[in-house]
């Protein structure tokens, strides 16, 4: 079984933009940042799957993009996360785009076809930046967050990865297996030898 998830890869120059946010912060220890390397926003998790049914969701997730053209995602703002609960996390959230939705619906539909019941949660855009660190003592109130000075800026969204995640003795990390290239034929598929990042 291999735990996968569908995601759209962040750009160099927002991995860069968030590189750059984060760095006043990175004094608070009961904040574990995310490697950029592994920064995405999530299309789908799709969670364990036997690994032969792989190359069925390849050739779904082609048939996804050949009907979705590029659009761009545009920062709203970073934020504690999940919203309306207790914090546990700090997202990038991005505003709803009409595109996005219809990508993840989409996605969601065809998989669900595969794998069985897929992550049905409300669809919003973001990129998880932080997670609070269950073992260290946080503050009594959270610390305001300050503006990214990046708001409504866009970042293009041209292609969607299919991940698998890892366990490892010093937390998960990601591999690429596929990427698709929106609005292009099954046949673009770029098969990717395994990428660990750590």
């Amino acid at each position: 079984m291999k735990r996968l998830f569908i995601a759209i890869p962040i750009q160099d120059k927002w991995g860069e933009i968030f590189a750059a946010y984060r760095e006043p912060m990175e004094e608070f220890t009961w904040l574990k940042w995310e490697p950029l390397p592994k920064l995405h926003v999530t299309v789908l998790f799709v969670g364990p799957a036997d690994e032969e049914l792989i190359p069925e969701i390849e050739d779904a997730l082609a048939d996804i993009v050949f009907a979705q053209s590029p659009f761009s995602l545009s920062l709203e703002k970073v934020t504690y996360a999940p919203e309306g609960k207790r914090a546990s996390m700090i997202w990038a959230k991005w505003k709803h785009q009409p595109e996005f939705a219809t990508l993840v619906a989409r996605t969601r539909e065809e998989l669900s076809y595969i794998v069985g019941k897929v992550d049905a949660d409300p669809i919003v855009a973001h990129t998880t930046l932080a997670r609070f660190d269950k073992k260290a003592i946080g503050p009594k109130e959270l610390v305001s967050l300050n503006p990214t000075h990046h708001e409504h800026e866009e970042m293009a969204v041209k292609e969607i990865v299919l991940m698998e995640s890892v366990d490892t003795p010093t937390g998960s990390t990601f591999k690429e297996i596929s990427r698709f290239a929106l609005n292009k034929d099954s046949e673009d598929i770029v098969d990717k030898e395994d990428i660990v990042v750590s």
